[in-house]
């Protein structure tokens, strides 16, 4: 599966684990599950918040996310 990740792709963090190691997910884009199935996605600033496995989240580069707005 090829996946091209740019600034300002919109993806989902179970989309991303179907490319991407678990590893990787955590150090380098800034994904990480907890221990109930939700992830932790790192925003800018240093913050984060929790999304669903299927929620829509845009990548803004260098391990940073927001949410999608509908």
């Amino acid at each position: 599966m090829k996946f091209d990740l740019k600034i300002g792709a919109v993806t989902s963090p179970n989309e991303l684990q179907l490319v991407f190691r678990e590893d990787f997910m955590k150090r380098i884009l800034g994904v990480n599950y907890d221990a109930f199935g939700d992830c932790i996605v790192r925003t800018q600033g240093g913050e984060s918040f929790e999304v669903s496995g299927y929620e829509k989240i845009v990548y803004l580069g260098f391990g940073q996310w927001k949410k999608q707005r509908n």
